[in-house]
C-alpha cells in the first residue's frame, strides 16, 4: 500500500514546494496512522495500488528517455515477436 500527500512548505531560505510525497509500507496500520494525522491536518491524501505506483513508475522512466535516436521497424518487431511468445 502507498499514499500521496500533496504538501508545501516555507522554510528560512525560501519556499519549498512538494507536488507529492508518496508512503509506502507493508504495515496497513501504519498507514492509517499517517493518513489520520494528515486528515487532522487538513491535507489529502490518496491510496495507490501496486499498479499504480509501477505506471508512476514508468511514466517517469518514459519522459526521461532518449527521444533523439530511432530504430526500425524491422528491428523492432522481431524482439516484440519473441517477447510476445514467452
Amino acid at each position: 500500500m502507498a499514499g500521496v500527500i500533496s504538501c508545501s512548505e516555507t522554510y528560512n531560505k525560501g519556499t519549498i514546494t512538494l507536488d507529492a510525497l508518496i508512503i509506502k509500507s507493508e504495515n496497513c496500520s501504519d498507514l492509517k496512522l499517517i493518513s489520520d494525522l494528515v486528515k487532522k491536518m487538513g491535507l489529502e491524501s490518496k491510496s495507490l495500488s501496486e499498479e499504480d505506483i509501477e505506471d508512476f513508475g514508468l511514466t517517469i522512466f518514459m519522459k526521461q528517455a532518449d527521444r533523439t535516436s530511432t530504430v526500425s521497424r524491422e528491428t523492432v518487431m522481431p524482439k516484440l515477436d519473441t517477447a510476445y511468445k514467452q
